[in-house]
């Protein structure tokens, strides 16, 4: 079933999901800085965004506001 799953993407941009989840997983478990899972969300969303520019434009622009919106909070977090 995640064989499935995984095969639906390039191989690029499930290398890319895969070291995100590690990395959320790594922060929860060791209680790091939560800034490190902004820019997580940040590499996710630029990344979904250049997958999908081709056949899902829509959803191409979002991803890409969204991490417009995030680097703001981002910005935010790091000017405190």
């Amino acid at each position: 079933m995640i064989k499935k799953y995984l095969t639906k993407y390039p191989l690029w941009f499930t290398i890319i999901w895969m070291l995100v989840v590690v990395t959320y997983i790594t922060v929860i478990l060791t209680n790091q800085n939560i800034l490190i899972m902004i820019g997580g969300v940040l590499v996710l969303y630029t990344a979904n965004g250049f997958r999908a520019w081709k056949s899902e434009r829509n959803l191409a622009i979002v991803s890409f506001i969204f991490t417009v919106v995030f680097s703001y909070i981002l910005y935010k977090f790091l000017m405190l």
